[in-house]
């Protein structure tokens, strides 16, 4: 059996219907989301992530797990069309020792957490 996902993300873009086969792992789903990643245009102009490791998908509000299998997520079979949320992690980067030092702030961590109550 065969599950047929959409994919929507942030933007309001979509991605697919795909047929991907409930063995499939959720790893393997994020691959296929990925090879089908819209191209840039006027309203959409998100990269594609660095990799599937750097992408959740979410499904009935759980962010599903790379290890388990589309049947183990719950995931409807057929001709549903199962829309799952597609969320890119952007990770920041640390700020550096320059930009840390402009600020006054010093680079130990003081103990606690800092809230001051009056």
């Amino acid at each position: 059996m065969a599950c047929k996902i959409r994919f929507r993300m942030p933007e309001g873009v979509d991605i697919g219907p795909i047929d991907v086969p409930l063995t499939d792992k959720i790893f393997a789903v994020k691959e296929r989301a990925l090879a089908a990643w819209p191209e840039p245009s006027a309203t959409f102009s998100v990269p594609p992530p660095p990799g599937p490791h750097a992408v959740k998908i979410i499904l009935n509000g759980r962010v599903l797990d790379n290890g388990k299998t589309l049947r183990e997520a719950k995931c409807v079979a057929g001709d549903v069309v199962v829309t799952c949320h597609l969320m890119v992690q952007v990770k920041h980067p640390p700020p550096s020792k320059s930009m840390v030092r402009a600020a006054g702030k010093t680079t130990e961590v003081a103990p606690g957490c800092g809230c001051v109550v009056s």
